[in-house]
């Protein structure tokens, strides 16, 4: 049997830059690494707001990023 096994998490946090000359959004993020596995996801959701606080754009979306690989069960 084939399983994912989580490997390492990553909050994204995309910001709200304004408009270019073209009249596109202009979307920045930051990413944030070592995200505990076992995180609840109403806790990294409290901490993105946190941190978006701190920042004078406005906080756009909130992604969490995982790398997972293929393993095979013995």
């Amino acid at each position: 049997m084939i399983k994912l096994e989580n490997k390492k998490s990553k909050l994204k946090l995309e910001y709200d830059y304004g408009l270019n000359q073209d009249g596109k959004n202009i979307i920045r993020s930051k990413t944030y690494s070592n995200v505990a596995e076992d995180v609840e996801l109403d806790n990294l959701n409290e901490v993105a707001d946190m941190i978006s606080g701190f920042s004078s754009k406005t906080l756009k979306k909130k992604k969490v990023l995982t790398e997972s690989e293929i393993v095979e069960e013995e």
